[in-house]
């Protein structure tokens, strides 16, 4: 009786302890869940990021390829408005948690792998497929592979120039226009309300444009904007009334500006030379196609959401953002007297700013603007930054379009370097 007695202890013990782990196990998972909604929601890496495992991969992407997928998958993705665990299940040493995910477009039923410490080895949201490029294919087949075609591992935009500016074509809203590649605008776009009009709410603080502080500036949420094949779902974007902006560029439906908030995910790849900007996130690959070498990598600190370059005007050493939506670079005119005799002056010219705003500055020639090493001959504006009133005078210019139809210039948001290849 005793030996009973004491096997249904043992037995009682066990069940408990057992549903005890299950609970846990439960509370941790979702926990985990719970964190990978809240950064797709909130457009937060950080918030699932303590929650990945060491081993962590996308679509067989590993380490670090698979975290700049993640931020991508992230800014893109619908919000969840649920997620469900249908079942759970243990094989070898991982956790496979079949969720059924909710959003307002779809439902859609995923696997989620997990380690022995509930932390997310794969959870493969969304596909992932760039131009040509099967998202199923891992790095070491790539690898393996001496002919693979690295040109596939980009998306490709193709562009027009129209004064000076990249133009692209892309929908919002499900509505076609043509808009400009403006990396110097911070939001994700910037958005012309004569164009089409959306639910707005007005802006607490106007943002800036070359010539000071816009006015008339809403917030908007766009629930589609699609580019040449890329999807971005429910971005936070302004608008305004830019007409006299695209009848001043000469851009026909013009419908604003695509900025640094969606830039930023990617390394642009700038070919004037064959109309497209060409989008890639491998950084490995991307210098083994172009073999790029150490000293074409010039290093760029951020202010704000331009990045900073060092660079000489004869033997004196400037920091200038770069700004793909500069029509003409700009310099303050702080240093016009000391650079006396190391320009030729062209004349008075008018500078505008997205808005109506503008101002006569002076226009000059500049033939020894130097940037590793490699001398550039470019037209420059001597003009305050932002009307004087902007926190990015920490800069002393800014280069724009004509610097990067110089030389094949590629702008790497990623890892902070330009690359520049002769």
């Amino acid at each position: 009786m005793k030996h009973l007695l004491l096997l249904l202890m043992t037995l009682t013990f066990s069940i408990s302890a057992c549903q005890s782990k299950q609970s846990n196990s439960k509370q941790t998972i979702n926990e985990t869940l719970e964190h990978l909604t809240l950064a797709v929601n909130s457009r937060n890496y950080d918030a699932i990021s303590n929650y990945l495992s060491e081993d962590y991969q996308y679509e067989g992407m590993a380490r670090p390829r698979s975290i700049t997928t993640l931020k991508q998958v992230i800014q893109q993705f619908p919000k969840i408005e649920s997620l469900v665990i249908d079942k759970t299940s243990i094989k070898e040493d991982e956790v496979l948690v079949d969720v059924t995910i909710k959003t307002a477009q779809n439902s859609t039923k995923k696997t989620i792998i997990l380690d022995n410490d509930y932390k997310i080895i794969r959870a493969d949201i969304a596909a992932i497929s760039m131009q040509g490029h099967s998202a199923s294919s891992n790095s070491k087949t790539k690898k393996a592979n001496k002919n693979t075609t690295y040109n596939s591992l980009f998306k490709s935009m193709p562009f027009h120039i129209s004064e000076n500016q990249i133009v692209v074509e892309a929908t919002i809203n499900g509505k076609k226009g043509n808009l400009v590649v403006d990396s110097g605008t911070p939001m994700a776009l910037m958005l012309n309300s004569k164009f089409q009009s959306y639910n707005r709410s007005k802006s607490k603080k106007n943002p800036m444009d070359v010539s000071g502080e816009m006015s008339n500036t809403y917030k908007v949420n766009i629930e589609s904007f699609e580019w040449n094949g890329l999807v971005f779902n429910n971005v936070e974007s302004i608008s305004t009334n830019l007409d006299d902006l695209g009848r001043r560029l000469k851009v026909k439906s013009f419908a604003g500006t695509i900025g640094y908030a969606l830039l930023k995910q990617f390394i642009i790849d700038f070919d004037y030379e064959n109309n497209q900007l060409k989008l890639w996130t491998d950084r490995d690959l991307i210098k083994k196609h172009y073999d790029i070498k150490p000293e074409q990598i010039v290093p760029f600190t951020m202010a704000h959401h331009l990045p900073v370059i060092k660079a000489k005007i004869g033997d004196k050493e400037f920091r200038f953002g770069l700004d793909s939506g500069a029509e003409t670079n700009m310099i303050d005119p702080r240093w016009k007297d000391d650079l006396e005799g190391k320009y030729e002056i062209i004349g008075m010219t008018e500078l505008y700013g997205a808005s109506t705003s503008q101002r006569k500055v002076l226009k000059v020639s500049m033939s020894n603007f130097i940037l590793n090493k490699e001398s550039y001959t470019m037209n420059f504006m001597f003009a305050e930054l932002y009307g004087g009133q902007h926190e990015a005078t920490m800069i002393d210019g800014l280069i724009g379009s004509q610097f990067l139809a110089h030389r094949k210039t590629i702008v790497n948001y990623i890892d902070n370097e330009l690359y520049i290849i002769n």
